[in-house]
């Protein structure tokens, strides 16, 4: 979808360029320019001809714009229907140039030359000088406006037609090509989802039995677990038991002392001295707590291997 998008926008991008270059080209050559039309000289008398000049401004003001006759013309020989400026410029013998300058935009000049001879039309020169205009050397050269549309309006239209029919056939070309590339693309990827697929279920069977295997392995580790935690309680009870005995059997010895030791003199403070020195030697000050609490741990342990029995059983 992407990859369309951006054909799509650097079609339109092309389409948009050649377009506006070609455009650019059409208008310069066929929208309408400034025209200056050079007609044939009228015979008045035997004397005097009338050569017609006419001057359409279409785009812009006129300057500069220099004319060339064969022979010695002067400027008053020159007559405008629109007061504008016209110099004569210096040259050879039996040659005369004019300069026009100061021609607005979109008026009709009406120049009429009175010579005492006929002028050939093309023998008169026509020095631009940079403006934008067209010459025609004789009213028949005038083209009708009309038909000059029209036929910027043909040529633009079959540039027009050939671009698209260019960037369609490309496009066309090139989706050829990705239909293949997407064919070419999901068949292989078909084929590698069937070999994924079949990989899968391989592997689904392979990590059924090994869960199988782990579960039951499992199991066994469980009830191993168990079997040494039941062991190792009732050994923990049976050394309580023992240790409990004992704890009993060294308090009836140390209060048979203490008794017997309390019959001497001072025999309170002595009896305490003596036993604090024999735990001190023994390093067993431990043995001087209370006691009482490894006998309720013997308790709740003893209830719990009952009840583990019972569950067991």
């Amino acid at each position: 979808m992407r990859n369309r998008i951006v054909e799509g926008i650097l079609s339109a991008v092309i389409l948009g360029v050649i377009t506006f270059f070609s455009n650019l080209m059409l208008t310069d050559w066929f929208i309408e320019k400034s025209v200056l039309t050079i007609g044939d000289s009228v015979e008045i008398d035997n004397e005097t001809y009338l050569l017609p000049i006419t001057i359409n401004t279409f785009e812009k003001e006129i300057n500069n714009l220099r004319i060339g006759f064969p022979g010695d013309i002067k400027g008053n020989q020159i007559k405008a229907n629109i007061p504008l400026e016209i110099n004569k410029i210096e040259t050879e013998k039996n040659y005369s140039i004019i300069e026009l300058t100061g021609l607005s935009e979109l008026k009709s000049y009406q120049l009429t030359l009175i010579a005492k001879k006929y002028i050939e039309p093309n023998s008169i020169v026509v020095h631009k000088n940079g403006n934008k205009i067209k010459v025609n050397y004789s009213i028949n050269d005038l083209k009708s406006p009309i038909k000059e549309q029209i036929k910027f309006i043909v040529i633009n239209s079959l540039i027009y037609a050939g671009l698209i029919f260019l960037i369609s056939l490309y496009q066309e070309k090139r989706r050829s090509e990705l239909i293949k590339q997407n064919a070419e693309s999901i068949n292989s990827l078909i084929q590698g989802n069937k070999e994924s697929l079949n990989n899968l279920i391989e592997d689904r069977e392979r990590l059924q039995k090994s869960q199988e295997k782990t579960n039951k392995d499992l199991e066994k580790l469980d009830l191993e677990f168990k079997e040494i935690n039941s062991r190792h309680a009732k050994l923990r009870l049976l050394y309580n038991a023992k240790l409990n005995d004992y704890s009993k059997e060294l308090n009836f010895w140390r209060n048979t002392i203490r008794r017997i030791l309390y019959q001497l003199p001072d025999g309170k403070s002595k009896a305490e001295e003596v036993i604090k020195s024999v735990s001190s030697a023994l390093k067993t000050q431990q043995t001087h707590g209370n006691i009482q609490h490894d006998f309720e741990n013997l308790k709740i342990l003893s209830k719990y291997l009952s009840d583990n029995d019972k569950n067991e059983g």
